[in-house]
């Protein structure tokens, strides 16, 4: 007789989409738990709809990414802008657990399915209902961007007016490689440490491997001496290119990459711009898994 999984009995009412809430509630199925998957006819998950499709045939039951975010879980269709779809949705959210969604912040409450009508179908909130709202920059600040990034003074100086998360990143302090260290900072009107950051850094300058010509992309190499965290956690990343270091495709640069570094690096990392991600609700948000600002440098030596 097998074992009882262990979150058997455990019944989860999953609002979720895309990428990362499925993915939290995959593993949650997984070892037990019954998640029933929540969508609409009208506006499936969108991940239905992304490669790679089993026979290489697209369809709405038919892909790999889909399968690969929602395989162990049960699934239902309800228009939750219908009112007897709003009735099967408190219905399910009753006799539930845990109920999560990654949907924009308000969304669950416009809906009429947020925190309180949550507890008030469950009667009490006895400890087991858990409402899981995620989103990329959390209830307090959300920078959308539906136009191209601003990255003229001038025009961050208008949006700053408007925007106090914005302006909150401006900053003259930083970090940067060690190989940097003796440039001249602070005669520059800069504040910049060589050291690894801390996270609270606001501005990171680091050097690069080489660049790719042919898709704008950096190429740098993880190492003791080129910490990751200062391309990925500060807000704004201004990386040095040499102009001869500049390759024509990705060929050439793993080649290069190949050539001279034996054994290869722990990670090789490709930037190809500010972090954008389209997770939440098909809106993109800048800065969710990386910096908001990409600025390189291409210099001579």
């Amino acid at each position: 007789m097998s074992a009882q999984l262990p979150m058997t009995g455990i019944r989860v009412a999953d609002f979720s989409w895309v990428g990362a809430g499925p993915f939290l509630t995959k593993p949650l199925a997984d070892h037990g738990a019954d998640v029933v998957k929540v969508e609409s006819r009208t506006r499936v998950d969108p991940i239905r709809s992304m490669a790679p499709f089993r026979d290489g045939a697209n369809g709405a039951d038919r892909s790999g990414y889909f399968a690969n975010r929602n395989s162990s879980k049960r699934s239902i269709c309800l228009d939750l802008k219908h009112p007897r779809g709003r009735e099967l949705a408190l219905r399910l959210i009753e006799v539930s657990d845990v109920v999560v969604n990654n949907f924009s912040p308000g969304t669950m409450d416009r809906l009429g399915l947020g925190y309180d009508a949550s507890r008030a179908v469950r009667g009490v909130l006895d400890g087991r209902l858990a409402d899981i709202a995620r989103s990329a920059q959390g209830e307090l600040e959300r920078i959308r961007v539906e136009t191209n990034f601003l990255t003229e003074e001038a025009e961050l100086e208008a949006l700053t007016e408007h925007v106090p998360a914005l302006a909150a990143q401006r900053s003259r302090q930083g970090v940067c490689w060690p190989e940097l260290a003796d440039l001249d900072w602070t005669g520059a009107g800069l504040a910049i440490e060589p050291r690894p950051t801390t996270g609270a850094d606001k501005l990171g300058i680091t050097g690069s491997f080489c660049a790719i010509a042919e898709t704008g992309t950096l190429v740098l190499l993880s190492s003791a001496l080129t910490p990751t965290g200062t391309m990925l956690l500060p807000d704004t990343h201004v990386a040095i290119v040499s102009a001869a270091r500049i390759v024509a495709g990705m060929e050439e640069a793993f080649a290069l990459v190949r050539s001279e570094r034996d054994p290869m690096p722990r990670a090789v990392n490709l930037v190809s711009g500010p972090s954008r991600t389209g997770d939440i609700e098909q809106t993109i948000v800048l800065g969710a898994h990386g910096p908001y600002r990409v600025h390189i440098l291409v210099v001579d030596h």
